[in-house]
């Protein structure tokens, strides 16, 4: 049976170029006041200035474009939809992604277009004032078809089933107005969500014009719904961590912090399904060997840390209880065996160590991270890091989003003492 996939730096690479132009290159930030609590020198990858408020834009544009680049070389359209399960950020990233490319790629043979051309050009004639993109307000029936049109030929809507003839309907019905349709519709985008997920998060993908697929919050229930989407929807399924795409497009952090601080000695990132982790490890390991690369993630959330420990893949048995809710999820088939070879170690921090790092985030730096990239942070400042050799001057910390759910920060009057 063959094995799963192993990523390159060409893979990154090419995310790198896929992603240029696209995204933000975020800046690495310092602060005096934490380095002298750690008595090192800190570099602040600061993914929550990210489009979509995290680092997973990166992998999920990457996925995405290079779905319809496929679909391109083969001769046809753009994917039905896209599917994907998440606790929040990936879901905000792939709905974003599916709405840009969606824009950007106008699903029309040449021939159509013309047509559609000609019959804008004529009925513009007949009436007294242009088309332009200023267009007059939309009739009901033509925001039916625009909404149903959303779904693309083939795709379902509920039970129903839009045909490519009634899609063609659409288009020679509308005439000069077919330009709104195209350039809002997107690729469908679905995204399965733990009930428990934040609700900043959840509006948010709303916000990008996705559907919403509530789960229960377990990798069972999160798989086994994301499949049945698939199967109804006709979509691909985008997975938020064990995709290569998305690994390889995560790995881009990379490739930016060697060039903005060539001088670094070690990186250290949260991980969940160890996505972000296993693509920076391909790059880090591949260019800069004697860098370091820790993966931080909590101690309530421990299954990165057990499968090193056991040299195995071992998953979390119970869906883990932590304020990190990001990286509730387990690593993977395809994200282990990276992990296991090129990540030098895990590093596990309590939940209070969590909170009382993001706190100290906030109000050293004024940076609104979430708790999950509080968790980078927390391991730095922990006793196990104080470990790792003095000559590990110069450390990357990724500061992986700033999704915060500013209505369940209760637990801020709940954290004993002040911060040190």
């Amino acid at each position: 049976m063959a094995g799963p996939p192993r990523l390159a730096l060409a893979e990154v690479r090419a995310a790198e170029e896929r992603l240029r132009d696209r995204l933000h290159r975020t800046p690495l930030l310092t602060s005096g006041s934490l380095d002298r609590l750690t008595g090192r020198r800190l570099l602040f990858k600061c993914e929550l200035f990210q489009r979509t408020g995290s680092f997973k834009i990166r992998g999920a544009l990457n996925a995405v474009r290079s779905l319809v680049e496929e679909s391109k070389r083969a001769g046809g359209g753009l994917p039905r939809a896209v599917v994907t399960h998440s606790s929040g950020n990936h879901g905000q990233a792939l709905a974003c992604a599916a709405q840009a490319e969606g824009n950007a790629y106008a699903d029309l043979q040449p021939q159509l277009r013309e047509q559609l051309g000609s019959r804008q050009r004529a009925r513009g004639k007949r009436r007294a004032g242009k088309c332009s993109s200023k267009h007059p307000a939309l009739t009901p029936l033509e925001i039916a078809a625009v909404s149903l049109s959303r779904t693309h030929a083939g795709a379902t809507i509920g039970k129903a089933w839009l045909a490519p003839a009634a899609l063609t309907g659409c288009l020679q019905l509308f005439g000069c107005r077919i330009c709104f349709l195209f350039h809002h519709a997107g690729i469908p985008a679905y995204i399965v969500v733990p009930r428990t997920a934040p609700h900043c998060k959840q509006a948010a993908i709303r916000t990008y014009g996705a559907t919403l697929v509530p789960c229960e919050p377990n990798d069972k229930s999160r798989a086994e719904t994301a499949s049945r989407v698939v199967q109804e929807t006709g979509g691909v399924m985008v997975h938020p961590n064990q995709e290569p795409a998305v690994i390889a497009g995560q790995g881009t952090i990379a490739l930016e912090v060697l060039e903005q601080a060539p001088e670094v000695n070690a990186i250290v990132a949260p991980v969940g399904g160890g996505g972000m982790i296993a693509g920076i490890a391909v790059a880090i390991k591949a260019l800069r060997p004697d860098v370091k690369v820790f993966a931080a993630e909590p101690r309530n959330a421990d299954d990165c840390y057990q499968s090193k420990v056991r040299g195995e893949l071992t998953p979390n048995l119970h869906p883990p209880d932590t304020i990190a809710d990001a990286v509730k999820t387990s690593i993977g088939p395809n994200t282990w065996p990276i992990i296991r070879d090129l990540v030098d170690d895990v590093l596990t921090v309590s939940e209070e160590e969590i909170k009382r790092a993001t706190r100290l985030v906030w109000e050293r730096m004024k940076l609104l991270i979430e708790p999950t990239a509080g968790v980078g942070v927390a391991a730095v400042l922990s006793e196990q890091f104080q470990a790792v050799p003095r000559d590990v001057e110069n450390v990357c910390i990724v500061l992986c989003g700033g999704n915060v759910d500013l209505s369940s920060l209760t637990w801020l009057t709940d954290l004993p003492g002040k911060v040190e």
